[in-house]
């Protein structure tokens, strides 16, 4: 009597039945013999489905040629709903209404089978169902040979409503043991709901449990209404018009429920307020959900972990993370009446590193790796003036104990980019590549940072050749993780030297970058003292403006080489110089995966292979200088950015005069360049943030919008002094 369900709208067909017609006599459904469990007849005005295996019943090698057997019995010699069984449905067409008078089956058993057999029926989709008062019993037999049972019994159904019919099987001696059917039938009518003589109807309807009624009217026996709640039960009755104006008596209550509005997946995933163990889950909002449920896990493992509640807003905060460690997470959306959606698409996030402690984080990187020279060979030679003058610039840190890892150039550039030599002992292109293990490029880039490698010589993007020109494949270490699998890199990081920018544009430089000079000047090529004055040309004229951009922008330029000349130990030229860089000279012992890790600690990334412990003593302790600039608006205007207020003791807000056209990343540092606090600006223009936990003292901001670096500056908590921005 209703069909149609929406949220707010439903048709209900008008079942007042005086008089029959159009009937269908005899049986209303049929199976005969079909193995596959297809019915050999439906009648007219109905649709049925095929014998279905349910609560456990399963194929137990089929071993008669014809019927439809099954099997996993159980021994209980007590009935319940729960049993395996086998399973028919039919359903009338709307106008019409089914009529059963009997349900008949043929049926054998193999002599382990089922003793007990009963049948049932449920008009309410299976939410409960009438079964027989007693048992029947199933006979044993030869495969064909049948046992006729029969259960007599009325049941009316009207569309939409589909009646369906069960033949449970119980008492078994062995659940192996099989239940054949040969035969099964449904038996009655299937009849028109049109009222004879009938020109209309009054209809009536209300939320069950309501006093007041709602009317309308219908020429035909249905009638679409609308305006209801959604997830609400109602129910309704109808009244026959007749010719002449006369009108029969309201019938008697049918309801329905109408459903909950569909529910949507969420988009735009995404995860701010990453600590080492900890970060925010953001995502956008849902029309009509009441709630989400949210997932998470580490990338590459199979088991979730759930937040437990049902978060009532479009994010949530996740503790107990392991640091230095990349998950991913879904969102799936409830919406009222507790219907819900499928999971959302996976993002990612990574959680900082437990030690970063005490290493800041530049804007950019630029390492040049030059080639094949020990330290005595450079440090105080004058073959190489412009190296030693930046060794005693007073913005950069010489290392006297630096050391390459092994021999020859390939593996050591394999070292400082993955913290392995990946089994390559040679300078052939390896064998198994792409990679697929942890590395720097690909890490920055799950951060939501940048890479590049710059090439001299290179041929074109993305080349991946051994040689051409001075190119010399062996110094690229990143060309050998492009591709699109696990932990591979994208073709385009793999850049020749000319895609470099200019002097003018040294903010769109990736977050992190090598320089890889060709075998002419990267001092391979040639002799002493000749290539070590050519390499040292070249960087000044290459790099010097980029150097001495760095001192003043928060961005960090390190000079190493890859191995010395097989003579000095492996001791080799590291020289760290930028604006965050106490200027001297320091004996710790560094090498390759020291560097990696220092860089990895820097944006708090996971650690490849070897990392060792990171670089932490040639640091200043004061913050970077601020460096104005303009967040862009939606609309394409300038954007000013105010912090206030400054000082500040339990809350500062960050706050934009116009929307950013893209999400805008703020990262909160202490003194000694420690990240404190990283949060997103996701469509709004205003963020206000507790800082009541941060003890008294200078910090300094940067803001990042489409991975550079747009505007910093400071700001004092409790009261201590601070230089004003210029």
């Amino acid at each position: 009597m209703k069909n149609n369900f929406t949220a707010h709208t439903v048709t209900l067909m008008l079942l007042i039945i005086t008089a029959n017609t159009n009937e269908s006599f005899g049986q209303i459904l049929s199976y005969t013999n079909a193995p596959n469990g297809s019915l050999s007849s439906v009648a007219a005005n109905a649709t049925g489905t095929g014998l279905l295996r349910v609560n456990g019943a399963a194929v137990s090698g089929l071993p008669c040629n014809t019927g439809f057997s099954t099997s996993n019995f159980s021994s209980t010699t007590t009935y319940s709903s729960s049993l395996a069984a086998v399973e028919v449905s039919v359903t009338p067409n709307l106008g019409f209404s089914l009529n059963v008078t009997g349900f008949t089956a043929d049926l054998n058993r193999s002599g382990s089978g089922p003793v007990s057999i009963r049948f049932a029926y449920s008009t309410n989709g299976g939410s409960t169902w009438a079964a027989q008062s007693s048992n029947l019993s199933s006979h044993s037999g030869p495969c064909g040979k049948t046992y006729t049972l029969l259960w007599a019994t009325s049941v009316s159904v009207n569309a939409p409503a589909t009646l369906k019919f069960r033949i449970y099987g119980f008492n078994a001696n062995k659940t192996s043991g099989t239940e054949q059917i040969l035969n099964l039938k449904i038996i009655g009518t299937v009849s028109s709901s049109v009222v004879s003589g009938a020109t209309g109807y009054n209809i009536r309807y209300r939320k069950t449990g309501t006093s007041t009624w709602t009317n309308a009217t219908s020429t035909t026996s249905s009638g679409a209404v609308s305006g209801l709640t959604s997830s609400t039960t109602y129910e309704f009755q109808v009244q026959t018009v007749c010719s002449g104006g006369t009108i029969g008596a309201f019938s008697s209550s049918a309801t329905f429920t109408t459903t909950a509005p569909a529910c949507g997946v969420t988009s735009g995933l995404s995860a701010i307020n990453i600590t080492s163990s900890s970060a925010t889950l953001d995502w956008n909002d849902v029309s009509g959900a009441t709630g989400y449920n949210i997932r998470y896990r580490k990338t590459g493992t199979s088991t979730w972990t759930s937040t437990g509640t049902t978060s009532a807003t479009s994010s949530v905060a996740v503790s107990g993370l392991a640091s230095s460690t990349t998950y991913e997470f879904r969102v799936q959306t409830v919406c009222s009446g507790g219907t819900t959606s499928a999971f959302s698409l996976s993002a990612t996030f990574t959680t900082l590193g437990s030690g970063a402690s005490g290493v800041p984080a530049p804007d950019h990187v630029v390492i040049l790796i030059l080639e094949n020279h020990a330290y005595s060979q450079i440090i105080g030679s004058s073959a190489a003036p412009h190296i030693n003058a930046l060794a005693n610039d007073a913005s950069s840190a010489l290392f006297t104990q630096s050391f390459a890892i092994e021999h020859p150039s390939q593996p050591n550039y394999l070292d400082l980019f993955s913290g392995s030599n990946q089994g390559v002992t040679d300078d052939n292109i390896p064998a198994g590549i792409p990679f697929t293990t942890p590395n720097l490029g690909r890490e920055l880039i799950n951060a939501s940072r940048s890479f590049t490698t710059f090439s001299e010589d290179l041929p074109s993007v993305g080349y991946n050749g051994a040689t051409s020109g001075a190119y010399a494949r062996k110094h690229n270490p990143a060309a050998n993780w492009m591709g699109t699998g696990t932990n591979q890199i994208p073709a385009t990081t793999n850049q020749p030297f000319t895609a470099f920018p200019s002097s003018t544009n040294y903010a769109s430089l990736p977050t992190v970058c090598y320089v890889v000079p060709n075998q002419n000047n990267d001092m391979h090529n040639g002799s002493d003292p000749s290539r070590i004055t050519t390499a040292d040309n070249w960087m000044y004229n290459n790099l010097n403006n980029y150097i001495q951009w760095a001192k003043t922008h928060n961005s960090l330029f390190i000079l190493t080489f890859d191995e010395d000349n097989g003579s000095q130990g492996n001791r080799i030229v590291t020289i760290f110089t930028g604006s965050m860089v106490a200027a001297g000279q320091y004996s710790n012992h560094i090498d390759h995966y020291s560097i990696l890790r220092t860089i990895e600690d820097m944006y708090g990334l996971p650690y490849a292979g070897n990392a060792s412990s990171p670089i932490t003593n040639c640091w200043k302790s004061t913050a970077i200088a601020a460096r104005p600039a303009t967040i862009a608006s939606s609309n394409g205007v300038d954007n000013k950015v105010t912090v206030y207020p400054n000082p500040a003791t339990s809350l500062i807000n960050f706050s934009l005069d116009k929307l950013p056209s893209s999400p805008v990343l703020i990262r909160i540092f202490d003194i000694a360049g420690r990240l404190e606090r990283e949060y997103q600006l996701l469509r709004t223009k205003n963020l206000q943030v507790n800082i009541a936990s941060l003890p008294a003292g200078n910090y300094y901001y940067n803001m990042i919008q489409n991975n550079q670096v747009l505007y910093s500056g400071i700001f004092m908590v409790a009261g201590k002094p601070v230089t004003t921005e210029k």
